[in-house]
């Protein structure tokens, strides 16, 4: 396969660096961030515009050293990352927020004054673990709700209150906790972001979970006070008895398994309101509800804890992730191998986008607490304080190379190439770095390969385009076999919208060659034969219909009685 060449090399990066940051400016020193200038500082200014003019001094003065220094010795200085920290803090938290109040500014801006010059860690922990897609206005205003209600619990309790911030930012999505259940008999609709916060504290306080919140990382905590259920809901789940967080798999097993939903293909929650009482003690439930059930109750038992949905040989199905200190994720709880899912898709409470359980594994090796993340965060940081400086891009690539398991850094930049309007040539080859830095994790390198497809289909590069599409395919056959579908179902596509009905016959039939009938199941179903038939059945071509049904039942394995046996049929019924 021919790529197209990388813009800048790792070398050639590193020697930009030295080059673009070596002009001479004379500059005043950099202020020495210790705990003592740090309250000083946020204190010394009398009114907001005082402090907008201190935040711009103090980031011209972190540009001339970087001019003069370049990024290598500027980011070991002593106190840097404080520094860029407090000035990302004000820049990106504390103006917008100030600039959006409606009630007296100045009084909000003496508010905040005394939040973070009381709270030390505050900056620090918001460049760390923020993302940039995060509300930062909202961030604000739910800390300062949570300092003025009890200032002591809410610095003891400090890094649990930066994790409801950065969750609660936003309304939780239609999507949670997953399709099954409408959004009408949810419960989210009251929901407060105080309420998992005075739980989990007053929880701790009364001895009730199993890990102090106050030990734990603010990512892990993230995945605790995701639920926006009922504090007497949370209540009922932390009676049930359970001595390890392994015991979580028993649970799980112990709701009833409502068999009837699935023969009489209601798949979406019946009984009215979705409560965990209903579940557990009167309904049962299918596997989404059942992860849903045991998903919580870790919540709240202080457990990390996440929900997945993927497709397996009997159709779809949910499992969930839980975190044990010490020992980290197990990503299988309730999840039955036999069924050979290729992956698992959930909701990262921070962002409310999705994500793959390998994804959180290949994550997980580069922890938010790392060194080696926190610089990179605090570089990703200065480059924002300076999105129209000449160093941005150079300031971004160098952030990605410190923390190579992120992907922040990548969106910032092909956000940044949309908005200036790159050709296609400059996007393909940031998607061939993407390739190469993300070679591990088959998902995130895949999302790549594929964004380079259908470049190379745009610019009529054929030989590239086969190249390449063989290559993924090939690469994903034994494991993320549900790429190599979603490629070969994408041409399929293709060959239909241009009435090429013998080729895409052709295509269908080596595609369901290809992906066998030992392990593909849903994937092969729902990515495959499904929109295919449809696409048949729209252009009435009857005759092909039927010879997709005789095929796919010898190459589709189904379980009666299960979601994808039940959904097969009611294709073909449907169609008749």
């Amino acid at each position: 396969m021919i790529l197209l060449k990388p813009l800048i090399t790792p070398s050639v990066l590193f020697l930009g660096f030295l080059t673009i940051f070596s002009t001479e400016v004379t500059s005043q020193d950099l202020p020495k961030w210790n705990n003592k200038y740090h309250k000083w500082w946020w204190l010394n200014h009398g009114s907001v515009s005082d402090f907008t003019q201190s935040v711009d001094v103090l980031n011209k003065q972190i540009n001339q050293h970087l001019n003069k220094d370049g990024i290598v010795k500027l980011s070991n200085t002593p106190y840097f990352f404080e520094l860029v920290a407090n000035i990302f803090c004000a820049k990106y938290f504390v103006l917008p927020y100030l600039n959006n109040h409606e009630k007296s500014v100045e009084d909000s801006f003496k508010q905040i004054q005394e939040l973070i010059s009381n709270n030390f860690s505050v900056p620090g922990y918001l460049t760390k673990y923020s993302h940039y897609k995060d509300n930062k206005i909202e961030v604000i205003k739910i800390l300062l709700h949570l300092k003025n209600k009890n200032s002591n619990i809410f610095t003891e309790y400090i890094k649990l209150a930066v994790a409801v911030s950065l969750v609660w930012d936003v309304e939780f999505p239609d999507s949670w906790p997953h399709q099954n259940v409408s959004i009408n008999d949810l419960p989210v609709r009251n929901s407060h972001f105080s309420n998992p916060y005075d739980f989990i504290v007053q929880s701790h306080l009364n001895e009730k979970l199993f890990y102090d919140p106050r030990r734990m990382t603010i990512r892990e905590l993230c995945f605790v006070i995701d639920t926006p259920v009922s504090n007497k809901e949370l209540l009922y789940a932390q009676q049930i008895k359970i001595k390890r967080v392994n015991d979580l798999e028993g649970l799980y097993k112990m709701i009833p398994y409502d068999q009837n939903r699935i023969n009489s293909n209601l798949y979406k929650w019946p009984y009215g309101q979705y409560s965990l009482l209903k579940i557990g003690a009167k309904n049962g439930g299918i596997c989404m509800d059942q992860s849903y059930f045991v998903c919580q109750t870790a919540k709240a038992k202080g457990i990390p804890s996440i929900l997945f949905m993927g497709q397996g040989r009997s159709g779809v199905h949910a499992w969930l992730g839980t975190f044990e200190l010490g020992g980290g994720w197990d990503f299988t709880v309730g999840k039955w191998e036999s069924e050979k899912y290729p992956v698992g898709y959930a909701l990262d409470p921070q962002t409310w986008t999705k994500i793959t359980n390998s994804e959180m594994e290949y994550y997980l090796g580069s922890s938010g607490d790392s060194p080696s993340s926190s610089r990179g965060k605090v570089l990703l940081a200065l480059a924002l304080l300076n999105k129209n400086s000449p160093n941005f891009v150079n300031l971004i690539r160098y952030s990605s190379s410190i923390m190579p398991r992120s992907i922040e850094p990548w969106d910032i930049e092909f956000e940044w190439l949309t908005n200036n309007n790159a050709d296609l040539k400059s996007i393909g080859r940031y998607w061939s770095r993407w390739i190469k830095n993300f070679k591990e994790e088959s998902g995130l390198k895949a999302r790549g390969q594929i964004a380079l497809l259908r470049i190379f289909k745009h610019l009529d590069m054929k030989e590239n385009y086969d190249s390449l599409s063989k290559q993924i395919i090939n690469e994903n056959k034994a494991e993320r076999f549900d790429l190599g579908i979603s490629i070969d179902y994408e041409e399929i596509k293709s060959l239909q919208d241009k009435l090429k009905w013998v080729e895409a016959e052709e295509k269908f039939v080596s595609a369901l060659n290809n992906y066998g009938k030992e392990k593909s199941g849903g994937h092969l179903f729902y990515n495959l034969i499904q929109p295919y038939v449809h696409n048949l059945y729209l252009h009435k071509k009857n005759d092909q219909i039927e010879k997709a049904r005789t095929l796919s039942r010898q190459y589709l394995v189904t379980t009666k009685g299960t979601i994808l046996d039940n959904d097969f049929i009611k294709l073909f019924d449907q169609i008749e």
